[in-house]
């Protein structure tokens, strides 16, 4: 087997499961209340668009569109 196919699988795996986690990350601190959730000190809604951007970029990275037939 060519171990270069094994780590592009292994880290395509990785990246989907980053993608799951965060959309669950996400969720949950959607549902905790604002005073309650955990802030990194940026101004409340740069810190919402880093998330969502990283969410996004680990997704659009980690899942691949097939083309239709």
């Amino acid at each position: 087997m060519n171990k270069s196919w094994l780590l592009d699988c292994g880290f395509k795996h990785a990246l989907r499961m980053a993608a799951v986690c965060s959309w669950v990350i996400l969720t949950v601190l959607s549902l905790v209340q604002g005073h309650d959730r955990p802030h990194k000190g940026a101004l409340g809604n740069r810190e919402h668009a880093m998330a969502y951007f990283l969410s996004a970029l680990v997704t659009c990275l980690g899942i691949q569109h097939t083309k239709s037939r």
